[in-house]
């Protein structure tokens, strides 16, 4: 993926920990690793519930924001290889919960299929 300069409402405060600065306040984030900055495969948004006030909302679905398909490939493929399971071992369910992760549940199991030694469908 390519590096991209961070929007001017979010900051990095120190490596792997960001801040958002909303119209409903500051959304503070710490990433244990980070694999890929989190500026760069999602945003934050406003959302008008008390709850949750802020949404994250991803670049590389090409959902709420225009992405090139292989932004969201290289997403996938990087999610999927992380999966360790032979499928001889048993079913493998992949879920995606809400309409934009399913979406993303799907892409990864595109990429695990496509995997050496995997299963086809």
């Amino acid at each position: 993926m390519e590096s991209e300069a961070l929007p001017p409402h979010v900051v990095r405060t120190a490596p792997g920990h960001y801040e958002a600065t909303l119209p409903g306040g500051i959304l503070r984030m710490s990433m244990r690793k980070e694999e890929l900055p989190l500026p760069e495969i999602c945003d934050f948004a406003l959302r008008h519930n008390a709850r949750r006030r802020f949404l994250f909302v991803s670049k590389v679905l090409g959902r709420h924001m225009p992405t090139r398909p292989v932004a969201m490939q290289d997403v996938a493929s990087r999610l999927a290889d992380k999966i360790s399971i032979d499928p001889a071992d048993g079913p493998v369910l992949f879920v995606g919960m809400a309409e934009t992760a399913t979406t993303l549940a799907q892409a990864v199991y595109a990429a695990w299929c496509r995997g050496e030694g995997r299963g086809s469908t």
